[in-house]
């Protein structure tokens, strides 16, 4: 059998004719109302998708508030309990706390602490620490030093200190409560150098 170019353009000319043909069929059974009522349809879900994501984002944003609220709660009850278990435990202690890159609130917390202990304390950043001085007799009168935050390697430069008669408590996590538990531990152990 010859293939020759009438058959060709037969051929092209029934392949165009069924596209067409379908295009015209499919476009008057959808038509152009059936396209629109599809797309509203879409567009009715999505937003319905919408709405819905929207109200579970509301409430799981409700859900952490709630937690938020409960967490500050518990901690305002914590330091609250700590506080009233703590007042005038080390009563007129001497302290020399030297600590090393830590934030202001830390500090601040655990002098609240301290305070609330009736502890006297002095705290030294181990960056602005001056060896010399701690080193004089007049400071030889304190019952603890402790470093806080100071990794051992630099804990060793505290050695040859003058601090003959006083207890030395290493801390060497960043959390106040971890150190203030340490501080009791210590003091319960070993109580009161003045005593």
């Amino acid at each position: 059998m010859i293939i020759n170019f009438r058959y060709h353009i037969f051929t092209i000319t029934a392949i165009f004719a069924a596209l067409g043909l379908g295009i015209l069929i499919g476009s008057s059974i959808i038509g152009h109302e059936g396209l629109l009522d599809e797309q509203r349809h879409i567009i009715k879900n999505i937003s319905n998708d919408i709405n819905n994501l929207k109200k579970e984002n509301k409430s799981l944003t409700l859900g952490i508030s709630t937690l938020e609220q409960k967490l500050t709660e518990r901690d305002n009850l914590e330091k609250s309990i700590v506080s009233l278990l703590l007042t005038d435990y080390m009563k007129e202690e001497q302290l020399i706390l030297i600590y090393n890159d830590l934030d202001q609130e830390n500090i601040n917390e655990l002098s609240n602490y301290l305070k609330i202990m009736g502890t006297n304390f002095d705290l030294y950043d181990f960056q602005d620490f001056d060896r010399d001085s701690f080193s004089s007799e007049e400071n030889n009168e304190f019952d603890r030093v402790i470093t806080w935050n100071i990794d051992t390697s630099l804990s060793t430069h505290l050695d040859g200190l003058n601090i003959n008669n006083t207890a030395i408590l290493e801390y060497n996590k960043r959390d106040v409560l971890g150190l203030l538990f340490n501080i009791i531990e210590d003091f319960n152990k070993n109580g009161s150098s003045t005593n």
